[in-house]
């Protein structure tokens, strides 16, 4: 007899755990839900000041241990955006875009002595051609270039120089280049 159910045992003890699991089913389905379905959303409270923590002192590469200069000298411009062109004050000078560029969206973000530059644009240039074109811009400034993690089919890479950073992501579409930069600077003094 003892042998019997010693064999049984394990059998037994799941059945007891499927109508456990099955009850706390059935209670969990019974509950009324709809109080917490029914709540809003939580808000998000704006928070004065940026996302980006502040330089040092003195602007390095850290991979170097060099001094660096500040890309861009304030004043800096206004914010705002534009569609179909790049938005007055983009910093051209830093960001140049390949020959024949779309451009689809710009914009520019300010707060002090920090500006986010953003452009989404196109190219009829190959992946491999655009991300060449921004190696030799960037580079001609002396920032560092990695590659950075990016979602599948896109390719990015990360060019910086003490507190200023570029992102260039590419993405091929066809014969089409799709590409979007995103800057941060903080200005030096004017």
């Amino acid at each position: 007899m003892k042998q019997i159910t010693r064999q049984r045992l394990p059998f037994i003890l799941t059945g007891v755990l499927v109508l456990l699991a099955v009850a706390a089913i059935a209670i969990f389905l019974a509950t009324d839900n709809s109080a917490q379905i029914a709540e809003p959303a939580p808000t998000t409270t704006r928070v004065v000041g940026s996302e980006i923590p502040p330089p040092t002192a003195t602007p390095t590469t850290p991979q170097l241990g060099i001094e660096t200069s500040p890309l861009i000298s304030g004043p800096l411009p206004e914010s705002a955006s534009a569609n179909g062109k790049l938005v007055t004050g983009f910093p051209t000078s830093i960001i140049s875009l390949p020959p024949g560029t779309e451009v689809t969206s710009s914009a520019i973000t300010t707060e002090g002595d920090r500006m986010q530059v953003t452009v989404v644009a196109s190219s009829s240039r190959s992946e491999d051609e655009v991300q060449s074109y921004f190696q030799d811009v960037f580079s001609a400034l002396e920032l560092q270039g990695a590659e950075t993690p990016a979602a599948p089919d896109t390719r990015a890479t990360t060019w910086s120089s003490g507190a200023d950073s570029i992102v260039v992501a590419t993405q091929t579409d066809g014969a089409i280049t799709r590409f979007t930069i995103f800057a941060l600077f903080t200005a030096g003094p004017s």
